[in-house]
């Protein structure tokens, strides 16, 4: 853990992501990750009664800015969205760093911010879970 949280901290650059194979480009600003779980509560009815809490789901919600809206715009132009592998990478001079979110789905909500001067904007916000081994993510780094 003491080596992820040094690559965060000081880890600058740009990200890249790619989904189900896609390149997605560079993105305009760094991702935006907000996990959760979901806990199971149920009560036990045998004397005495008792609540109990199961095991719960992992999930994130991820947030990009794409600069590519082409790329954006034909993956939310899909008929069917089907889920895939989510990888976000970021590559400076020093090193490199890479997240996998196994089981992700682009959601159907997306905003457009056009520019006068610079990039436009596709904001695409996805849903990943935990996979089939109970892990959200994987990490992988030099």
């Amino acid at each position: 853990m003491g080596k992820l949280n040094d690559l965060l901290e000081r880890s600058r650059g740009r990200y890249r992501a790619s989904f189900r194979g896609n390149d997605l480009g560079e993105l305009a600003s760094p991702p935006e990750i907000k996990a959760d779980y979901d806990a199971e509560r149920f009560t036990v009815h045998a004397l005495p009664s008792k609540k109990l809490e199961g095991c719960g789901e992992k999930h994130a919600r991820i947030t990009l800015k794409l600069k590519s809206v082409n790329r954006g715009l034909s993956l939310l132009s899909e008929k069917t969205p089907s889920p895939g592998q989510l990888f976000l990478t970021l590559r400076n001079m020093s090193n490199s760093m890479q997240l996998e979110f196994p089981e992700s789905q682009l959601l159907p909500e997306w905003e457009f911010e056009p520019s006068f001067t610079g990039d436009h904007i596709l904001t695409l916000h996805f849903f990943s879970r935990s996979g089939t081994n109970g892990e959200l993510f994987y990490f992988s780094g030099t």
